[in-house]
């Protein structure tokens, strides 16, 4: 079973915090900070990774989350 998912079968509701730091001038290459919390259970998840321009391992990260309420800083 999946740990991101619930017991019915369904993605877990989680609120998510995410942090972007640009690691050059252009802001091609980018460090994600994400921290996911599950209002029910209060089960946290983070992580720390690097990505690109096209931001597919934030793309992957999210699906993998499921439904999820976002916020992001400034």
């Amino acid at each position: 079973m999946d740990p991101l998912s619930s017991d019915e079968g369904s993605y877990a509701n989680y609120l998510v915090c995410i942090y972007e730091e640009a690691d050059n001038e252009l802001a091609e290459d980018v460090t994600f900070g994400l921290m996911a919390v599950q209002s029910n259970t209060g089960d946290i998840i983070y992580d720390c990774f690097k990505d690109n321009v096209t931001r597919n391992e934030l793309g992957r990260t999210y699906s993998r989350i499921g439904h999820c309420r976002c916020l992001t800083s400034t």
